[in-house]
């Protein structure tokens, strides 16, 4: 109720004779009471269709925010189109990551936490002019490049209680995915990588594998027009979603079946 409604009805009441003078700042303050109340009810309601809504999710794509040289991200532009598409019969989150080591650290892991029901996570992140990217592997280290804080790890790693030599490799076949992308898109331009940068993207890499809660993978785009415009970039970034979705999907029927 706006301060407008309230004060006609306390006009209402005093013209009427139902509420006496003495007793009006007490309705005064059952009015705000019960106005407040509302509000929380309102409140809740809403944090609860976003916790049903993030439940149901199976693939979580990130990109990042700006940062360094790059005044517009890709990585975040084309994945937030995702966010609540449904794609080979899975529902799609996305979610903006910070350019921060700690945040990541604080927050990452939260947000796997929220999505019980993921069967894949694909991160991305902006890379070199040229052609699309699939990182095969993250490493736990060193990390030495400063972030958008002006900060790195203290110990140059992403998992402080293993060797900063520790390395992972996705579960996901690259090779097929490949394989596959180029044979729907014969004009795409992706290749299979082994270095990913050692920045915030490998490091929230690292995260995704080493919470093993189900196959992951890292995507490189290029900044726009290095070679492709946004919805160049979209289309493929879609087309190469699908193989992986597929790809999730056939290897969960598969040890099903065993």
């Amino acid at each position: 109720m706006t301060s407008e409604a309230r004060c006609c009805v306390v006009s209402f009441t005093l013209s009427t004779g139902s509420i006496f003078p003495s007793n009006l700042e007490k309705e005064k303050k059952k009015m705000e009471q019960y106005i407040a109340d509302v509000a929380d009810v309102a409140e809740v309601a809403e944090v609860a269709d976003d916790v049903n809504e993030t439940k149901v999710a199976d693939v979580l794509v990130t990109g990042f925010e700006i940062f360094g040289n790059h005044c517009i991200n890709p990585s975040w532009e084309i994945m937030k189109e995702f966010d609540g598409c449904t794609l080979e019969g899975a529902t799609i989150v996305a979610r903006e990551l910070p350019v921060c080591y700690e945040e990541v650290d604080s927050r990452y892991p939260k947000l796997l936490e929220e999505l019980p029901g993921l069967k894949l996570i694909v991160n991305c992140g902006v890379g070199l002019p040229g052609g699309l990217k699939l990182e095969s592997r993250c490493r736990n280290g060193p990390y030495f490049r400063l972030d958008n804080h002006g900060t790195h790890p203290a110990k140059k790693c992403c998992d402080n209680n293993t060797g900063i030599e520790n390395e992972f490799l996705t579960s996901v076949p690259t090779d097929d995915i490949i394989a596959a992308c180029k044979k729907e898109c014969p004009d795409l331009l992706l290749e299979l990588s082994v270095d990913a940068g050692l920045y915030l993207c490998e490091y929230t890499y690292y995260h995704s594998i080493h919470s093993n809660r189900c196959p992951s993978i890292f995507l490189h785009v290029p900044p726009y027009g290095n070679p492709y415009d946004h919805n160049e970039l979209k289309s493929y970034v879609q087309a190469i979603l699908k193989e992986l979705i597929k790809s999730v999907t056939c290897c969960a029927r598969s040890n099903k079946e065993e």
